[in-house]
């Protein structure tokens, strides 16, 4: 599942399913709509200067503040589960987890049967019959697992805005681990930022990504043992494999680099992987056969004229840097809200703070990694996942926000 064509050529379907992505993200994403955060950002600003506390408060008007942003935030969220998404779901992925999430809670894992002859009514994109005549989703079983337990509690619908409480709260355990107590300037960001909230009314596993790297991010702000790091890595591989791997790689080569001599905590990493390979075994009918490949060969990591979805599409070296070239100007626009400028932040973080503050904050140091490891893993993947902001990068949103307001 992994090619290395790295001139391969495209297919003329790729070429229109590429240009089909940029024409998407110009029609959603770059428009004049973000004028808003442009004026949020100048009167943000102005107070600031005139206050001469920016971004500081006094300890008795941080709470408020903080309670400000969250309850603003939330009923944003909510207003798009209403207004954009009706608590239903749009996307196939989205389809398949519900699927997925609604046999688990039944008992009828991994699907159900379904008469032959009924096979092109039930079939849709990502839900597939496999080899024995179940009717099965194509995901990992971790976020279906989650989705399964709320819908047995009677509360599926309702699971993007119990993950976004969740990820809010663990940001604000974040930000009072890295932060001063009277820092409010990244509760302002995460609860202005375009790409969270409107990214957390779908029903995506990154949102339980970004749970689980959040915790991560918390422990090794605290410098805590390894081990658990490890071992919430193998929960996140349950849910979606590569950002296990991306995660677990970057732990090992922190811990490498910090000469810490606990040899044997990334065997915790492993715990949770028998649970993964039994469930392709029981969706794909082999431990080592992805579930991707029950509906499509096409699906692999790396380059070649073969890679595309359900057809090939074609994937080359030139279209890996398009594909990150869109995922920039992607988070430029909607990390922030503020248009062609989210990304300023860290630019200045770059050159007014970085090496020093690597020095002095250990935090800085694993942040940076796990960045450049995450964008490194899907620079050469052929899917750049745009969904109002670059999809599979939105479990970096802590780290981003993070960089944004030390950069400031």
């Amino acid at each position: 599942m992994v090619g290395f064509d790295l001139f391969a050529p495209l297919t003329n379907l790729g070429r229109e399913q590429y240009e089909a992505i940029w024409a998407d993200f110009l029609s959603r994403e770059f428009h004049p709509d973000f004028l808003l955060f442009w004026i949020f950002a100048v009167l943000l600003f102005y107070w600031g200067q005139k206050s001469g506390r920016f971004p500081f408060f006094r300890a008795g008007r941080v709470l408020p503040w903080r309670i400000l942003c969250f309850a603003g935030a939330c009923s944003f969220v909510l207003l798009c589960l209403w207004q954009e998404t009706g608590e239903v779901a749009h996307f196939e992925d989205e389809f398949s987890y519900l699927y997925q999430a609604s046999a688990i809670a039944r008992g009828s894992y991994p699907g159900v049967r379904i008469p032959q002859q009924l096979k092109e009514t039930f079939e849709t994109e990502y839900i597939y019959f496999n080899e024995d005549g179940v009717l099965v989703g194509v995901y990992p079983v971790g976020y279906p697992l989650f989705l399964g337990l709320l819908v047995r509690c009677g509360l599926g619908a309702q699971a993007p805005i119990i993950l976004f409480v969740l990820n809010f709260l663990l940001l604000w355990w974040f930000f009072r681990t890295v932060f001063s107590k009277r820092r409010v300037l990244p509760w302002i960001f995460a609860a202005s930022s375009p790409f969270f909230l409107c990214f957390s009314a779908y029903y995506f596993s990154q949102a339980l990504v970004l749970s689980l790297v959040l915790m991560i991010l918390i422990r090794r702000a605290k410098r805590l043992s390894y081990r658990g790091d490890y071992f919430l890595s193998s929960c996140l591989f349950l849910v979606r494999p590569s950002d296990g791997l991306i995660v677990a790689l970057a732990l090992l080569v922190h811990q490498r680099l910090k000469k810490d001599t606990h040899w044997l905590d990334p065997v915790f990493f492993l715990v949770l992987l028998p649970i993964h390979f039994l469930h392709q075994h029981f969706t794909s009918g082999d431990y080592f056969t992805s579930t991707y490949r029950v509906f499509s060969e096409h699906i692999q990591y790396g380059y070649g004229s073969f890679v595309g979805v359900e057809a090939a599409w074609g994937f080359n070296l030139s279209q890996a840097f398009e594909n990150l070239w869109l995922a920039l100007l992607s988070l430029n626009e909607t990390l922030l809200g503020w248009p062609q400028l989210s990304l300023l932040p860290i630019v200045l973080y770059f050159l007014f703070q970085g090496v020093s503050r690597i020095k002095t904050h250990q935090i800085d140091g694993f942040i940076l990694l796990l960045c450049l490891i995450w964008f490194g893993f899907y620079f050469n993947y052929f899917y750049p996942g745009i969904t109002f902001g670059p999809r599979f990068h939105y479990p970096l949103i802590p780290a981003l926000l993070y960089l944004s307001t030390v950069g400031i």
